[in-house]
């Protein structure tokens, strides 16, 4: 188990460089939309989706926003093409091999449906592991089911960023979006089938910009950024071990850092919901 876990801190560590990357791109897109600069904001997503996909979920809602949807649609449909240009002849098995891949990944042992069917396999509920897609994945009998509650889920934090994006809001285009962007990552990770402990850097990333705005009602979430920060890297790879031996302190420590998470999303989702009823 040690020496999984420190294979998986070193791969991790590979990871986490595209990992910055793209959480780099999510910034300079909420600079660029913060000075109306749509088509940069565009280009910038598109980057970081290339790069990592989870800027995918931001599009809709910033395609909302946007006050120069040409410019914004244009910028992301350049930078989403360039990349792959080397790559066109084989573009399709490409797209389709990446597709499928995510299709078929399972339950990601630290996400949260994984670390409740790991608590669960305490009683009565039967939960293996297996490696697989470069992860542990915890196989259930219900994991088909899990998986597809976390997929509608997610589409519904994703349709909420959405909703939001098109309401009257008493806050800037970038401010809102940087707000709708950290409420729809946090609240698609804690409900996501899949949650690596990288991902926290996106996380870390648009809190930051979130809060950086003047006027900015997110910062009350600061400390529980702060304390999610503290326990994944209690976790991971410090004492990874102890989740993948079932331990129930750690999956508890576990379960613990995935809602606040959670809380966080919703918290985000719940302040700009109030400022859009209170705005001008």
């Amino acid at each position: 188990m040690r020496l999984y876990s420190s294979i998986s801190a070193s791969t991790s560590l590979r990871t986490s460089i595209h990992s910055t990357d793209s959480a780099v791109a999510t910034i300079w897109a909420i600079e660029h939309a913060a000075r109306d600069a749509w088509r940069g904001a565009g280009a910038w997503l598109s980057l970081g989706a290339v790069v990592k996909g989870y800027p995918l979920l931001f599009l809709p809602a910033a395609f909302v926003l946007a006050s120069k949807r040409r410019q914004f649609l244009l910028g992301a449909a350049v930078l989403a093409l360039l990349p792959l240009l080397p790559l066109a002849a084989a573009w399709r098995s490409m797209v389709l091999r990446v597709i499928v891949f995510h299709a078929s990944r399972g339950v990601h042992a630290e996400s949260t449906w994984g670390v409740l069917s790991l608590l669960a396999s305490k009683l009565a509920y039967r939960a293996d592991y297996q490696f697989a897609h470069g992860a542990l994945e915890v196989a259930g009998s219900y994991s088909s089911v899990l998986k597809g509650l976390a997929a509608i889920l997610t589409l519904a934090a994703v349709g909420a960023g959405v909703w939001l994006a098109g309401r009257r809001i008493a806050s800037g285009r970038g401010q809102r979006l940087a707000a709708i962007m950290f409420a729809t990552l946090a609240t698609t990770l804690a409900v996501g089938s899949i949650l690596s402990p990288q991902y926290v850097i996106w996380l870390v990333a648009l809190g930051a910009a979130a809060v950086s705005f003047r006027d900015a009602a997110g910062k009350v979430l600061v400390p529980v950024m702060i304390l999610i920060a503290a326990f994944t890297q209690i976790l991971y790879p410090l004492a990874y071990d102890q989740v993948v031996t079932r331990n129930p302190l750690a999956l508890v420590l576990l379960l613990s850092r995935n809602l606040m998470i959670g809380a966080t999303g919703l918290g985000a989702f719940l302040l700009l919901w109030s400022r859009g009823r209170t705005g001008p």
